[in-house]
């Protein structure tokens, strides 16, 4: 038996139940599936009626085992190394994993650079609560997901059906990249995140913030104050309009130093 890595944050799922009921999700008959730290091949076992099953595995010990025990199932690669520096292959239509918390984030937005119709994730519980927010609990993490995404919650993992156990509750969650959604460019995705620092604020006390710290100038907020009820909240906002607010103030100068 391989020795699972810490390091890499390996929790397999123990219970063959669940790992029934993720792969019903998938549904991965005739479709071209990637699967993300596929580990043992436990899920993968799940997954060979898929068109092409490619599985990446950052661990060689795992990759090299998953060679062998899928060497006979001709439609099954296995790609030896990290997702993050993989090239996006062309005609995927679902990426499925039980993916390492402490890469969560990064995992999802790299997704931005593949094609694909969905995907099937298992996510830390707070972490997918988080990109699911509304109301109030909005953040950047649930902004920026959301605008590029369609969410869907499926169900909980308690922390007993891995093994080794981590501390917290997993949730599978599903990602449809939404049509036409506009890439936002690395000035207006700073403002916004600036104005979720501040987002039980009103718009107004939010916009004194960013003055005070220079990031834009207070003569010109004028403008943008009289298209906006700068007396709501920043969570109060839809996502259109908070990619508007961020729009407009990343064409204003910075203040003076």
């Amino acid at each position: 038996m391989i020795e699972k890595k810490k390091s890499l944050g390996q929790h397999f799922i123990s219970d063959f139940s669940i790992l029934n009921r993720e792969a019903g999700i998938v549904d991965c008959k005739d479709k071209n599936v990637l699967e993300i730290g596929p580990g043992d091949g436990r899920l993968s076992e799940l997954l060979l009626e898929a068109s092409t099953l490619y599985l990446v595995e950052k661990d060689e010990r795992f990759a090299h085992s998953l060679k062998e025990r899928f060497a006979h199932n001709g439609h099954v690669h296995v790609i030896v190394g990290d997702f993050l520096d993989l090239e996006p292959l062309v005609g995927i239509d679902v990426v499925v994993g039980n993916l390492p918390y402490y890469i969560s984030s990064a995992i999802t937005f790299r997704l931005l650079d593949w094609n694909f119709k969905r995907a099937v994730l298992m996510y830390q519980k707070e972490f997918a609560e988080k990109m699911t927010a509304q109301g109030k609990d909005k953040s950047r993490l649930s902004f920026f997901v959301q605008h590029y995404f369609d969410i869907r919650r499926h169900f909980v993992v308690p922390r007993s059906a891995f093994s080794p156990r981590p501390k917290v509750d997993s949730m599978l969650v599903e990602l449809m990249p939404r049509k036409n959604a506009e890439m936002i460019d690395e000035e207006t995705r700073a403002i916004i995140t600036s104005l979720f620092q501040h987002r039980l604020k009103t718009l107004n006390a939010s916009l004194r913030q960013l003055c005070k710290r220079k990031i834009i100038d207070k003569q010109h907020t004028a403008t943008l104050c009289a298209g906006f009820d700068c007396t709501k909240r920043i969570f109060q906002f839809t996502n259109d309009e908070i990619l508007s607010i961020g729009k407009e103030l990343a064409k204003l100068p910075e203040q003076p130093r």
